[in-house]
């Protein structure tokens, strides 16, 4: 019965100056309404997320014709236009981007179709190398006017036309991915 009562003092002595200060007058602060709260804009962040799409273009032609392709080598790429968020131009239009060929072939007489194809790795933003992913091949590139598909035909024999090789023409786009938050 006796720590029944101190626990029941301790509680009245605890909450009596709450209690207190609440009836104070127009001195109290008034707390800010949950409306109130909702209403304010969000803060800006300075961070480009991870998972924007960023435009690349083909500085110049890959063809499994000319036979200097290889798996395994690195081929440059530009961005083709500005990435800005907030007003600010975060990655610039021309940014050099690397890729390297993951598949190269060459089809030639007997069937088998000529491809090429690889993967984004990164692009170089001063001294430093922000992450990309993606894909691209001869047949997902988007070709610039006037060049064609990406496929070169060559007829044999009049009576059948087999694939002579792969090309991606210079200026052709595809689209990468940012695979890290990028801090402006």
């Amino acid at each position: 019965m006796r720590a029944f009562l101190f626990a029941l003092a301790t509680v009245a002595l605890i909450s009596t100056p709450a209690t207190a200060q609440q009836g104070i007058g127009n001195s109290a602060v008034p707390l800010p309404s949950a409306s109130a709260a909702q209403s304010r804009p969000p803060a800006v962040s300075n961070v480009l997320q991870s998972g924007v799409a960023i435009t690349l273009v083909t500085r110049e032609e890959l063809s499994t014709m000319k036979r200097k392709l290889r798996v395994g080598q690195t081929v440059e790429f530009e961005v083709a236009t500005d990435v800005a968020r907030n007003g600010v131009t975060v990655i610039p239009a021309g940014t050099i981007a690397t890729a390297e060929l993951t598949s190269v072939g060459g089809g030639g007489m007997f069937g088998g179709f000529p491809t090429i194809a690889g993967k984004v790795l990164h692009l170089q933003l001063g001294e430093r190398q922000i992450k990309l992913s993606g894909t691209f091949d001869d047949k997902t590139v988007t070709a610039p006017p006037g060049k064609g598909g990406a496929r070169n035909m060559a007829p044999m024999m009049g009576l059948f036309a087999i694939q002579a090789g792969a090309a991606i023409p210079a200026g052709s786009t595809f689209k990468a991915v940012l695979d890290e938050d990028l801090p402006y």
